[in-house]
């Protein structure tokens, strides 16, 4: 199987505003290989790129496509991430809206998870235990999503099994760093087609050193959708990160 079945993509709301790190007369903060990391320490501050890109757009993936939106007062928050790029350590990951971070966490490197179920799946996060992709199939996705850092040879030993799972809203950010923060709000709506998230596109440039994004993700209020009246809960998004109803990749 290389796709997901109709209607197994729960609908949510989401957003994706550029960021940018702003530390004043302070020195950049590196990491122990002497690599550029975000910060949340106080005298940094991570400022919204208005007018930019995605930001202050609101989106909704209904199952089968995405489109632009207006916000449903009613939607509730389900999860905030922020990510940035930097070149040599790849992406940096924060639970949470770096605009306004919380007080007990730190910027983390991109991390996986090997799930069971899904087999030999690959949870996206920023708090897991291997530094590469389980297994990789012959498909474009790895090239398009990530750096080679994150690549890996192992195949999958069945070719049902492998594929991409993990936090919606990291995933998303690593979609919108296939292509530039300029094309982004008209790339969005080819970028999940059919219920399946595109494997390549014609739009994609190379990644822009320190860039950022926050993440939002919202349930779907129910009677948004007329074809999904009861709209969706938290755990139904949930299930789809755990690859429960359908994966991000195959």
């Amino acid at each position: 199987m290389t796709g997901n079945f109709p209607n197994s993509v729960p609908p949510f709301i989401f957003q994706i505003d550029e960021i940018f790190e702003n530390l004043g007369d302070a020195p950049d903060h590196l990491d122990c290989h002497g690599i550029w990391k975000p910060t949340t320490a106080p005298y940094a501050s991570h400022d919204y790129t208005p007018r930019v890109g995605a930001s202050g757009k609101t989106w909704l993936c209904d199952g089968l496509q995405i489109r632009e939106t207006s916000f449903p007062w009613t939607a509730q928050l389900y999860k905030t991430f922020s990510v940035y790029y930097a070149s040599g350590a790849g992406f940096w990951v924060l639970e949470g809206d770096a605009r306004n971070p919380p007080n007990d966490d730190v910027f983390h490197k991109l991390q996986f998870n090997y799930h069971l179920y899904p087999p030999e799946s690959s949870y996206l996060t920023c708090s897991g235990q291997h530094n590469m992709l389980r297994v990789q199939p012959q498909r474009g996705w790895a090239n398009m999503l990530l750096p080679d850092i994150y690549h890996t040879n192992a195949a999958p030993s069945s070719a049902q099994y492998g594929g991409l799972v993990g936090e919606l809203p990291i995933f998303l950010a690593l979609m919108a760093f296939t292509t530039s923060r300029e094309y982004l709000p008209f790339v969005l709506p080819h970028l999940f087609t059919a219920g399946n998230w595109v494997t390549s596109h014609t739009w994609q440039f190379t990644r822009n050193e320190r860039r950022g994004v926050v993440v939002k993700v919202y349930n779907c209020p129910a009677d948004i959708l007329p074809q999904k009246p009861r709209g969706s809960t938290s755990n139904d998004i949930y299930r789809y990160e755990i690859g429960e109803t359908a994966k991000y990749f195959y």
